[in-house]
């Protein structure tokens, strides 16, 4: 919840559509701004991750994992 609440407060991202639970996986409401766009999840091989499909997103994790030293 404390990431969630920092990409939400701090780099202004909102939450877009609805949770949906398989029984090994389940899809999170995306993290959506204007400039780019995050997909949430958890699964029983990686647990929660976030991922994206652009090099802006690509970089914006990478300077969201190294600030928060992941």
């Amino acid at each position: 919840k404390a990431l969630e609440r920092k990409l939400v407060n701090v780099w202004g991202f909102r939450r877009v559509g609805a949770v949906v639970a398989g029984l090994d996986q389940t899809i999170y409401p995306d993290f959506e701004r204007p400039d780019l766009t995050l997909a949430a999840g958890w699964d029983i091989w990686s647990g929660h991750h976030l991922l994206s499909e652009s090099a802006a997103g690509d970089e914006f994790l990478q300077r969201m994992c190294n600030e928060l030293q992941f």
